[in-house]
């Protein structure tokens, strides 16, 4: 009995390691979109570096597309997925702070809003990967992270409206870390 018990895990194991690439590993549908929410926070999307590293959560050139928005938000919360299939739905729920106007520099208040966000995630290959359909247009970071984004407006900027505008902006950003 323990020969046929060694060899049935033998061959399980053999079977498994052909069948996934080495050093990967499967992630539901929950962990990918909390995985991409976390690095998003920290201003992935901001760099073309940090867009590159996060396009492993998308199928195809879905994730390369810089957002249009950046939000400044407090916190964020991952739903449970539906599961229809080779399809899911889910959401993120985040708490709104405030926009940045990226070209001005400039920081806009936001009153306390929760915000859900939705999230498509599909199938991507045999081994049940699970991706992110679409990146959503607005990048959400946190606060500490958009002071250093719009530190790094402010010393770029050519103009003095705009680094007067980042200026300001840090002022207010940093009143929200207290």
């Amino acid at each position: 009995m323990t020969r046929i018990s060694i060899y049935l895990a033998l061959v399980t194991g053999v079977v498994f390691l052909w069948a996934r690439p080495l050093g990967s590993a499967q992630m539901s549908p929950s962990q990918i979109v909390e995985r991409f929410c976390e690095m998003d926070a920290q201003g992935m999307r901001l760099t073309p570096e940090g867009l590159r590293e996060m396009a492993t959560s998308f199928p195809g050139s879905a994730g390369t597309v810089p957002s249009t928005k950046t939000i400044v938000v407090r916190d964020f919360v991952v739903s449970r997925p539906e599961i229809n299939g080779n399809r899911g739905e889910l959401y993120v729920e985040y708490v709104y702070l405030g926009s940045i106007d990226v070209k001005l520099g400039r920081f806009s208040r936001l009153p306390y809003l929760k915000v859900r966000s939705g999230f498509d995630v599909v199938r991507t290959d045999g081994f049940s990967d699970w991706k992110i359909s679409v990146a959503p247009p607005e990048s959400h970071i946190t606060v500490s992270t958009a002071v250093n984004y719009v530190k790094r407006i402010h010393d770029a900027a050519t103009d003095l409206s705009t680094r007067k505008n980042a200026a300001r902006a840090i002022a207010n950003l940093s009143r929200l870390t207290r």
